[in-house]
């Protein structure tokens, strides 16, 4: 954890979610079953299937970055990676701060109305009915 290494005494240094492993970035964001389950969903929304070996942020970006799919399509699947870092770390920190716990399903919704905010309000594609965006709809986001 960041704030140990900084010199700041820490009780509990293993991740918040599992307790196996100490937490780090790549632990909390890729690494733990947690945060894979909720990687699994999102690829399985955006219809990429999800190698079993992503252990690292990076490894997961990559494996984004790389999948077919035209201009449009790819800023998309990146809002909605970057959407799911946001909703792991702020599900992470409602844990350590407040005491409560988030489901995965809960988590994965919330991400994607995070995503079709922030795809309505931050880019110029066209409005898109929330049943088509449930569903990833490709044809009809593009």
């Amino acid at each position: 954890m960041e704030l140990a290494s900084r010199g700041i005494n820490m009780q509990v240094l293993n991740c918040v979610r599992c307790g196996y492993v100490e937490e780090s970035v790549d632990h909390l964001l890729a690494g733990c079953i947690m945060a894979r389950s909720i990687w699994w969903h999102l690829f399985v929304w955006v219809k990429i299937p999800m190698p079993p070996n992503l252990n690292t942020l990076n490894d997961i970006f990559e494996v984004l970055k790389s999948a077919p799919g035209c201009k449009k399509w790819k800023k998309i699947v990146h809002i909605a990676a970057m959407a799911t870092v946001w909703r792991i770390w702020n599900a992470r920190n409602l844990r350590i701060f407040e005491g409560k716990s988030m489901t995965t399903s809960s988590i994965v919704e919330l991400i994607k109305e995070d995503t079709y905010t922030w795809v309505s309000h931050r880019t110029n594609l066209p409005a898109r009915p929330w049943n088509n965006w449930v569903n990833f709809d490709v044809a009809s986001m593009l």
